[in-house]
């Protein structure tokens, strides 16, 4: 009787003669490098690595320094949000290659400055659209978050922010 072949052996079968050029094994490696470092960078920011333990496991990556920081500023810039607090992050670009934050803390610091005036004036139309029709007082206070007009321009500021933040070649 005939035997019945798997799927992977069938796949296996007619992929036995390619292969990767060394191009496609340096994006794979870079791929693996890239998850890897992706989640270091979770493990950092939900308290699970400490600093020392992340720059000892870089380390360990016998990896090229110049692509690892590369991945790695990339990952981290990424991964900040402008509105929030990003000091652990800060702390990590600063403390793992030395890199001056400078310039991030200045986009962000702009960043900010820019939001609060936006949301200052988006606040203020929303108070004098709703006096205009009767609604006024102390208690009144416009939900800014479900103002779609609004998120649009966080949306658009952050995508601007990213940008800069990955131009600046830390």
């Amino acid at each position: 009787m005939a035997e019945i072949k798997s799927t992977l052996d069938l796949i296996m079968e007619k992929t036995k003669s390619l292969i990767l050029s060394d191009e496609e094994k340096q994006n794979i490696r870079q791929q693996e490098f890239t998850g890897k470092i992706r989640g270091w960078i979770q493990k950092y920011q939900d308290g699970l690595m400490d600093l020392s333990t992340m720059k000892s496991t870089m380390k360990e990556m016998n990896a090229d320094e110049e692509i690892l920081r590369e991945i790695f500023l990339s990952e981290i810039l990424n991964r900040i949000e402008p509105a929030m607090d990003n000091t652990r992050l800060l702390t990590l670009i600063a403390e793992s290659f030395s890199a001056d934050t400078g310039p991030v803390v200045h986009l962000l610091e702009t960043f900010q400055t820019e939001w609060c005036n936006i949301q200052d004036k988006y606040r203020n139309d929303a108070l004098k659209h709703l006096a205009d029709n009767g609604i006024s007082g102390s208690a009144v206070h416009p939900n800014l978050s479900e103002d779609e007009k609004l998120n649009l321009v966080l949306k658009q500021m952050k995508e601007e922010f990213h940008n800069k933040a990955i131009a600046l070649h830390l």
